[in-house]
């Protein structure tokens, strides 16, 4: 399961950033930040425990990392999906009060993908 939702989370970065039409310009830092998280995401995927042996406590310690992992890639694929929503519904409002909007929700992406790349950086070390 938690292969399946980190497949997802990497697919929609990729979609939503990497892509030949990204949906929010990122800035330069922000890119090095992206590349840095899939690369983690992509190191996470791979080594994820293919099979569970061993003894019990070895087996539920592998089961809750892997449930921890992808309680982590859903929820924060939910968080930077809804965050780029709000981005577009803002710049469709259009106006000032569009384009300050579209501002505040694209600090909180840009929050959102800090700490979900905290996150995945944290969950490597463990």
């Amino acid at each position: 399961m938690a292969c399946v939702a980190l497949t997802s989370l990497i697919k929609t970065i990729e979609i939503q950033f990497v892509g030949q039409t990204p949906r929010v310009t990122l800035s330069l830092n922000d890119r090095a930040g992206i590349k840095s998280f899939l690369e983690n995401l992509s190191f996470l995927q791979a080594h994820l425990p293919k099979e569970s042996s061993g003894d019990g406590d070895a087996v539920l310690k592998l089961r809750d990392l892997e449930m921890e992992i992808r309680d982590f890639a859903l929820k924060a694929e939910d968080d930077i999906e809804l965050q780029l929503s709000n981005i577009i519904l803002a710049h469709q409002h259009g106006g000032e009060y569009g384009e300050k909007a579209a501002a505040c929700h694209q600090l909180l992406l840009h929050q959102t993908l800090q700490k979900a790349a905290e996150n995945a950086t944290e969950l490597l070390e463990s």
